[in-house]
């Protein structure tokens, strides 16, 4: 699904420089979240309820923001693809 989602945000050119960010994003995401579920269900009686709770917010604000991220990848993708070239390039 990553991706699907660089891939039709920034084409082809842009999409090995934005490939890895998206990735590192979503293994952050996967890294954190089963510890995040295990301690809320330890603090808040052995339920899974509150967790769920926090992070269907989560995937509420995650869906907005990718929302507004895509409409600002096809608005601006050449000026996108600039900066991370520019990026790159000083690295």
């Amino acid at each position: 699904m990553v991706s699907i989602f660089a891939s039709e945000m920034f084409g082809d050119k842009g999409f090995v420089k934005v490939l890895g960010i998206f990735s590192a994003a979503n293994y952050a995401g996967l890294a954190l979240g089963s510890p995040f579920v295990n301690k809320c269900y330890d603090l808040f009686d052995h339920s899974y309820n509150v967790s769920f709770a926090i992070l269907a917010v989560f995937m509420i604000v995650a869906m907005v923001v990718m929302n507004f991220v895509i409409r600002a990848a096809h608005k601006d993708k050449k000026l996108i693809l600039d900066s991370l070239t520019q990026i790159e390039q000083k690295a």
